[in-house]
C-alpha cells in the first residue's frame, strides 16, 4: 500500500488512497463489533471508526489521531498485515487451456503458443495524453500476456474540458447527420451533467457554428466542474486522475481473432463490468484474490477501464 496523501481525519482522502486503506484494514484482525469495511473508496463513518480502533488496539496509540499518513507508523503496520495476508492467500496460478495446449500441430498454433513471450506494446493514440502510471501499465501487460496479445492502443485518458467538448460535439454532429439520437449513436447515456452539455448542442445547433457551440460546451463543462460535477469520468483534475486511472482501449487495436481472449482476461481482472461483447464467458481459470480493476464498461467502440492506483501485488506468471 503506497499512499499519495493522508487518509482519515483532516486527510485529503483521495479515492485510491481510501480504497487502499480499506483493503489494508480488512486484513487486520481488529477485535470488537467491527465488520469488514466496504471497499468503495469513500471516506465514511465506518472507515473513520475502524482507523481509530486500529490505532488504539493494534498500533497502541494512547490518543489516536484517526489518520493514516504516507510512510507513517500506522501505514507501515497495515502493510505488514497485508503482506502476511497475501502470503496466506497467495494465488496459485493455473495456466489457461489455450496457454497449456497440447503440442502444436500447425504453424498457426505454434506461433500462438510462443507469442506470449514477446515484448508487450501499449501505444497512445493522438488524442490520448500519456499519463497512465507504471502500475497501470503492469496490469495491462499482464492481461496482454495471459491473452497472448502483443500490442494495444489507448485512445483516451485524462481529458481537458476542451477534449470533452470536442468528443461530445462530434457525437452530436454524427448522430444528427445519421438521423438518430446521440444516446443511440453512443450506445449509452451520459449522466445529468453530460446531458446538460448535450443540451447546449440541441439549443444552439440552428443558429451557431460548430466552433461556437463547442466554446459554449466547454464553458458549461467548466461551470459544472467548479461545482464538483463532472461531465465524464475522464474529465477530472490531474490529482484525481493520478489516484484512479481511467482510459479507453479501442476494439480496433486488437486483432479480431484475439478480442474474445483479451476481453475474457480483462473482465476477469475487474471487480465489475456491464456486459460482454466478444467473449461468451470467463474462459480463464485465473481469479484474482483482489481484483486490480474496479470497473470495465463495454462501450460502442472500446473497453472503458477504471483502475484505482492501489498498487496491489500482482501474481507472478509462469
Amino acid at each position: 500500500m503506497q499512499l499519495k496523501q493522508s487518509v482519515g481525519r483532516q486527510g485529503k482522502n483521495l479515492y485510491g488512497d481510501v480504497l487502499a486503506v480499506q483493503k489494508g484494514l480488512n486484513t487486520v484482525p481488529i477485535k470488537g463489533p467491527f465488520k469488514i469495511l466496504a471497499e468503495d473508496g469513500k471516506m465514511g463513518k465506518n472507515t473513520q471508526l475502524m482507523i481509530e480502533e486500529f490505532q488504539r488496539t493494534i498500533v497502541k496509540m494512547i490518543n489516536p489521531d484517526g489518520r493514516i499518513d504516507p510512510n507513517g507508523r500506522s501505514s507501515s503496520i497495515i502493510n505488514s498485515y497485508a503482506q502476511k495476508s497475501a502470503t496466506r492467500h497467495s494465488f496459485k496460478y493455473t495456466p489457461m487451456p489455450y496457454l497449456k495446449a497440447a503440442k502444436p500441430t500447425t504453424r498457426t498454433q505454434k506461433a500462438s503458443t510462443t507469442n506470449s513471450s514477446k515484448p508487450k506494446s501499449i501505444l497512445y493514440r493522438s488524442n490520448a495524453k500519456k499519463v497512465l502510471s507504471a502500475y497501470t501499465m503492469s496490469v495491462l501487460k499482464q492481461i496482454m500476456q495471459l491473452s497472448n496479445v502483443d500490442s494495444i492502443d489507448i485512445s483516451s485518458t485524462l481529458r481537458t474540458p476542451e477534449d470533452q467538448a470536442r468528443i461530445m460535439l462530434n457525437d452530436n454532429l454524427t448522430a444528427s447527420k445519421n438521423g438518430i439520437s446521440v444516446k443511440t449513436h453512443r450506445g449509452y447515456s451520459y449522466g445529468p451533467t453530460g446531458q446538460l452539455v448535450d443540451k447546449v448542442y440541441t439549443d444552439n445547433k440552428a443558429g451557431k457554428t460548430s466552433e461556437q457551440i463547442k466554446a459554449l460546451m466547454v464553458a458549461k463543462i467548466k461551470e459544472k466542474l467548479a461545482t464538483g460535477s463532472r461531465t465524464s469520468r475522464h474529465c477530472v483534475t490531474k490529482a484525481i486522475y493520478q489516484s484512479n486511472n481511467i482510459f479507453d482501449i479501442p476494439y480496433s487495436s486488437i486483432a479480431s481473432s484475439k478480442q474474445a481472449e483479451f476481453e475474457s482476461i480483462l473482465l476477469a481482472y475487474s471487480a465489475k463490468f456491464n456486459k460482454r461483447k466478444f467473449s461468451k464467458g470467463n474462459t480463464t481459470s485465473y481469479t484474482a484474490v483482489q481484483k486490480p480493476i474496479e470497473k470495465v464498461i463495454v462501450e460502442r467502440n472500446c473497453w472503458h477501464v477504471e483502475l484505482p492506483q492501489t498498487n496491489l501485488q500482482l501474481p507472478t506468471l509462469p
